[in-house]
């Protein structure tokens, strides 16, 4: 059955990212005046609303696309684990698709995945988003993370955990489902921001590049406190040294905590009052650590 044909003016009803959803303002992270590693934001042609030059809003979360790497600068979402409503990944479409607001030569699609060892990587997790007042608009949040704007080049077991894999690996998931455990037995709300780290050591694929590595910003709010803030940053390089050979030594990934301020320092993006509520900023590391940050052996590592 060939799937119905999407407009710009179909996304007009997607709110995006709240900034005030922790009760206080957490603005979408900004393109600094003078990007040195994406080339800066892509401008939104066909804008759903007006105002959106260059946000792409769709349900719980926004995308800021970078124009040179056709990937996004940062994919910021809405947590909340005391959601009237949920859906399963069984309920929604596992599919993806390229957004008609953009240029579908702006969106790396289908190919930079085909017959090879990439995964078409969630930047927003389709977890995170997939909530709602009714199970209708669960259903709808959970399938508008399968767009090519929300998706990375990542190594086949990057965004799984190791209960899943197996393997033996610190991964991104093990982390994602280490946050979700703590949101939820509080039945909290969170702020997310994730991307790709741009360099110029990035692997050649096709005519693009794919980043090395990746950051997550989690912001929190407990009742009548200072909101607080963690960032961590995950190396895939080793990974992904090999590709695209068919035998592959998965190597080992590297997981770090990092101070919110120094992943900014490596980004086009500027994270505002991120910055201050950072847990790591509060703790002494410099010496020890410096700008790489602390090394995530277990979930034990991790600095709250």
């Amino acid at each position: 059955m060939l799937e119905e044909k999407l407009e710009a003016q179909d996304f007009a009803d997607r709110d995006g990212y709240a900034r005030k959803f922790l009760g206080v303002s957490v603005p979408l992270p900004k393109v600094k005046a003078e990007p040195k590693f994406g080339g800066g934001a892509l401008v939104v042609p066909r804008p759903a609303r007006p105002d959106d030059r260059t946000e792409l809003r769709y349900h719980n979360y926004s995308v800021i696309l970078c124009a040179k790497r056709r990937l996004a600068y940062v994919s910021a979402c809405n947590l909340n684990f005391a959601a009237k409503e949920t859906a399963s990944r069984a309920d929604g479409r596992s599919t993806w698709r390229k957004d008609p607001r953009i240029e579908f030569a702006d969106q790396l699609g289908a190919r930079f995945y085909d017959y090879n060892d990439y995964n078409k990587g969630h930047l927003t997790r389709r977890d995170d988003v997939a909530w709602g007042e009714t199970f209708e608009d669960a259903v709808a949040a959970n399938d508008d993370t399968f767009f090519y704007t929300n998706s990375a080049p990542q190594y086949f077991l990057f965004n799984q955990s190791d209960e899943f894999t197996g393997a033996g690996l610190d991964l991104w998931g093990d982390l994602e489902n280490f946050i979700s455990e703590q949101g939820e037995e509080q039945r909290a709300r969170l702020t997310v921001f994730n991307g790709p780290v741009f360099g110029k050591q990035d692997k050649p694929l096709h005519d693009a590049l794919v980043p090395l590595s990746f950051y997550k910003i989690v912001i929190w709010r407990d009742v009548r406190e200072d909101p607080g803030a963690v960032g961590f940053r995950l190396d895939q390089s080793d990974l992904i040294a090999s590709l695209p050979q068919e035998a592959i030594d998965p190597g080992r990934f590297e997981l770090r905590q990092c101070r919110i301020a120094d992943i900014e320092d490596q980004l086009d993006l500027d994270f505002g009052v991120a910055k201050k509520w950072d847990r790591l900023g509060k703790v002494d590391v410099s010496e020890a650590f410096g700008a790489e940050g602390i090394e995530i052996a277990s979930l034990k590592d991790i600095r709250l």
